[in-house]
């Protein structure tokens, strides 16, 4: 069946409601079926034309989602027969009020804060750099945005605004070509120095070694400018005027760069921090939050970063701070079995609490939805031909020490073994999508797979049990594996 005979089917089956809404609706769905209706019914509502559809621009996308889900739910229920918990909706609808994909903008006091949809290290994409042709412009240009994603330094940490915070010569301490210590600009912090590493650390470097060589100004300023007006080049169509100042060349880089990616907005330096921590969390899967905060402390810039990263990662489920409230039960401890895992030959040594959990009400309850079958292998354990045995995990321990919640959110269905793999953190969940398993070796076969989940699961839990068992255990493993491998060389 292809799409318009459905849209038919939908009008036939609906006509007995005479609402405008419907109207609405049908006028919409047509408009949608004129563009895919020689497809097939659910080839048509693929996530990339519904996707297309709504966010064209030719009208406000909320009423064509309204209008599309309706329909989509209607297809899915009528011809497939699904339940409606069953039905998922490819599109979000946060999302809606981002019509753009490549600009996010947060309101922050009066200014606004643009995301980038690129990773940070585009900014010293080299082919950017290429028109500009001054080598001292160049590497200054990337020494101030280094200093912005990699310290957090604000306009007020770099340049000569008559500010007593501003970065002098005596601030930085290069250690070697991939290492410079830096002074923390932040108020909200007690930590006064700031470590970098890599390319960040590179490109300050470079500039440092241009700097600490110029005697053209007796300055104790960080940053002077030491490129020639004559040599550099811009771009006319960005900005009329070559820049005469540190910050107006930068202004003048980062308004270009935002044309090349396509932003309706330009991105400011002020926006690389914020930039900086979403990135950080993105790529810590949140895990970062404390020690961004130990250093620039709770800044109302992090918070905003932090809120884009939870948006990002569709953060929709919340089951309440249970670990401060949940007490754990009085027969909870009766059946424990510690046991101690050490091997010294291998490449990380586990020390681990196996518990059997009771068979509470709760526990048969869910163990009979996923009857008895382990969710991460998708396969009972026979203890005979006739009888099934499996394990309930809690995510985030309930014991006293951890509080997890006692109930089903936080409770897996497992085989034996793959209770022990949870239980020493060999693995996890993946806290920014919480069907997916992570493993401590990113080569495993479990790494990445999808688990059977007909259960709601609280995010906090997996992420609870993500950064207190599978986080230490995983550095432990890479880092010694990491020096087993070197030792072999």
């Amino acid at each position: 069946m292809n799409l318009s005979e459905a849209f038919k089917i939908y009008l036939w089956e609906n006509n007995r409601i005479s609402t405008s809404t419907l109207k609405s609706y049908s006028g919409k769905i047509r408009k949608f079926v004129n563009v895919y209706g020689n497809e097939e019914l659910f080839d048509s509502l693929n996530e990339r034309n519904l996707r297309n559809f709504i966010f064209n621009q030719d009208q406000e996308p909320q009423g064509k989602y309204n209008a599309l889900f309706n329909f989509f739910e209607f297809s899915n229920s009528y011809f497939l027969k699904k339940h409606i918990s069953e039905i998922v909706f490819p599109i979000k609808t946060y999302e809606l009020e981002m019509p753009n994909e490549t600009k996010k903008v947060y309101n922050i006091g009066k200014s606004k804060i643009v995301f980038l949809n690129a990773p940070l290290s585009e900014l010293f994409n080299d082919n950017y750099y290429i028109h500009m042709v001054d080598r001292i412009a160049i590497k200054s240009i990337k020494a101030v945005l280094a200093l912005s994603i990699s310290a957090c330094y604000d306009t007020i940490d770099l340049f000569d605004n008559n500010n007593i915070r501003k970065m002098t010569i005596t601030d930085i301490d290069i250690i070697d070509n991939e290492t410079v210590v830096v002074k923390n600009f932040s108020r909200h912090s007690t930590v006064p120095y700031i470590t970098i590493i890599g390319e960040s650390a590179k490109y300050i470097n470079e500039y440092y070694q241009i700097r600490i060589n110029n005697n053209t100004e007796d300055t104790p300023y960080f940053f002077i400018k030491m490129w020639s007006g004559y040599d550099l080049k811009i771009d006319k169509n960005v900005e009329k005027r070559k820049s005469d100042n540190f910050q107006t060349l930068t202004l003048y880089f980062l308004k270009y760069i935002s044309n090349h990616l396509n932003l309706k907005e330009p991105i400011q330096i002020t926006h690389l921090k914020t930039n900086s921590v979403f990135q950080m969390l993105c790529n810590s899967k949140g895990s970062s939050l404390q020690q961004i905060i130990e250093i620039m402390g709770w800044q109302e810039w992090i918070k905003i970063a932090f809120e884009q990263y939870c948006i990002e990662t569709n953060y929709n489920t919340y089951y309440g701070l249970n670990h401060f409230f949940q007490e754990a039960s009085p027969d909870e401890n009766e059946n424990d079995i510690d046991e101690q895992i050490q091997n010294s030959g291998e490449a990380f040594i586990l020390t681990i609490v196996l518990k059997r959990n009771r068979d509470s009400k709760k526990v048969r309850v869910l163990k009979n939805i996923y009857n008895n079958t382990c969710q991460v292998c998708r396969l009972p354990f026979k203890l005979t031909n006739n009888i099934n045995y499996s394990e309930v995990h809690h995510i985030q321990p309930h014991g006293k020490e951890h509080m997890g919640l006692d109930d089903h959110p936080n409770m897996l269905v497992l085989c034996p073994n793959h209770h022990v793999m949870f239980d020493v953190g060999i693995l996890a969940l993946d806290p920014e999508r919480i069907d997916q398993l992570i493993h401590i070796d990113k080569d495993n076969y479990l790494n990445g797979i999808k688990i059977i989940n007909l259960h709601d699961l609280s995010s906090q839990c997996i992420r609870y049990h993500f950064e207190q068992f599978f986080m230490p255990i995983y550095f432990q493993y890479n880092s010694q594996l990491h020096q087993i491998k070197y030792n072999f060389k």
